[in-house]
């Protein structure tokens, strides 16, 4: 299950230099590098549909809790933009 969110991470970490590290247990770290925060909340975005996609793959209750967390950080962004 971890390798599976990894996986999705990378795909959505696009720029040259840009890196997915696991930090342990459940957690991981996005570095994207020259990325302003409208690019952030986009790769944002793109994982929390992704985590959604596997969800529904992998049966993972806690990918779709983690993309709903991501949705929600995004919205309550867009919203204060």
């Amino acid at each position: 299950l971890l390798q599976a969110v990894a996986d999705r991470l990378r795909q959505q970490v696009m720029a040259h230099g840009d890196m997915v590290a696991r930090l342990g247990g459940n957690e991981f770290a996005l570095l994207l590098r020259r990325t302003d925060a409208p690019a952030a909340l986009e790769v944002a975005r793109r994982i929390a549909h992704s985590l959604k996609s596997a969800a529904a793959t992998l049966g993972a209750a806690t990918l779709a809790d983690a993309a709903r967390v991501l949705e929600n950080a995004y919205a309550a962004h867009s919203s204060n933009a």
